[in-house]
């Protein structure tokens, strides 16, 4: 499932009031011509390196827009701003089902339907929007994540020593 088709437009006309990196899938940017022809005409910019690591583009932005993957995974985890993609029938996708995380995330997160794509730079904006999401992320972190804040190398090593033994 990918996003670009639908929201591609929109997310562009970003670009005339942020700072707009976009980063799309390494497969799409390997396997899909047709959906970075659709950026590129659209003069925007894809991230140069597929395969790079999320987490650093993720934990310096202010919003991260996420269809289905990691990325919206990786903004909880970053504790950055999420707005989540919807697309018709994700639960239909092979890779996906009725109990996937992905689709759960929007019991919790913000989430638009591709009818919506003209407000995503005022729901951006919603300063009282993104000041409830405090609370929901650290419950997120802590069911979603093992609690490693600032004693991970620790605990992985006190595990590795359990498995050894």
């Amino acid at each position: 499932m990918s996003s670009i088709d639908e929201y591609s437009e929109a997310v562009c006309k970003l670009a005339e009031d942020f700072n707009l990196v976009v980063k799309v899938h390494p497969n799409t940017y390997t396997e899909e011509p047709e959906r970075m022809a659709i950026l590129t005409g659209l003069g925007i910019k894809n991230v140069d390196d597929p395969f790079i690591n999320n987490i650093g583009l993720i934990s310096i932005a202010d919003w991260v827009l996420a269809d289905y993957g990691g990325s919206a995974f990786a903004a909880i985890y970053a504790d950055t701003n999420v707005l989540l993609l919807n697309l018709a029938n994700p639960a239909d996708d092979e890779l996906m089902g009725e109990q996937s995380l992905d689709l759960q995330l929007r019991q919790w997160l913000p989430s638009i339907d591709v009818n919506q794509a003209t407000n995503i730079k005022s729901i951006l904006l919603d300063d009282d929007l993104w000041k409830q999401k405090t609370e929901i992320y650290q419950q997120l972190r802590d069911y979603l994540f093992f609690p490693t804040s600032g004693n991970a190398g620790a605990l992985a090593a006190a595990e590795l020593k359990r498995l050894l033994l």
